[in-house]
């Protein structure tokens, strides 16, 4: 699998086995944030039971001591549930119930990576690579694109068990001569 589907996967089983979450083909929790394909609906999709949002993430590249360079992406998901409109006790809840789940997920991230050998994920996928908890962010939000949905975006770095194939040498391309 590529990075991106390594990502995907794992996520997505997150969300199917999370039980506040517990997505389905038929009940879809998780989404993979798609603007463009977002913004063509024109209306706000509701999000009536807690949802799942992975974000597209930023790659960074790690100098491991310039023997290699690896990918550090930085990532984020949104965990949210829709709020009726006036009712701040419900947006609070909202707010602090999801704060809850994030810290489930990083929790299970952490054991995962530590379990590497016998990591409770499915079949073919590789458990998270957390840098450290310190790259650990949670924050409080709208999610975008869902009808009144309040939670928390959950961010971290992430690295990922595949070295880049850049030679350092300035081979990876062959330049045109000075002119």
């Amino acid at each position: 699998m590529t990075p991106q589907e390594q990502i995907t996967a794992y996520f997505k089983d997150i969300a199917t086995r999370h039980p506040s979450i517990r997505h389905t083909e038929a009940k879809p929790r998780f989404f993979e944030l798609e603007w463009e394909e977002m913004m063509q609906t024109a209306s706000p999709l509701a999000a009536t039971s807690w949802v799942l949002v992975l974000e597209e993430y930023t790659e960074n590249l790690r100098d491991n001591d310039g023997d290699y360079l690896s990918l550090l992406p930085t990532m984020a998901v949104m965990v949210g549930i829709h709020v009726p409109q006036g009712r701040k006790s419900a947006k609070d809840a909202a707010f602090r119930d999801s704060r809850t789940i994030c810290w489930d997920i990083v929790d299970k991230m952490k054991a995962d990576e530590l379990a590497a050998c016998d990591a409770d994920v499915p079949a073919g996928v590789r458990p998270p690579r957390l840098m450290d908890l310190s790259s650990v962010k949670l924050q409080p939000i709208k999610l975008p694109y869902f009808d009144h949905t309040f939670g928390t975006r959950l961010t971290f770095r992430w690295r990922v068990d595949k070295d880049l194939d850049l030679p350092l040498d300035g081979t990876r391309v062959a330049w045109l001569p000075l002119a």
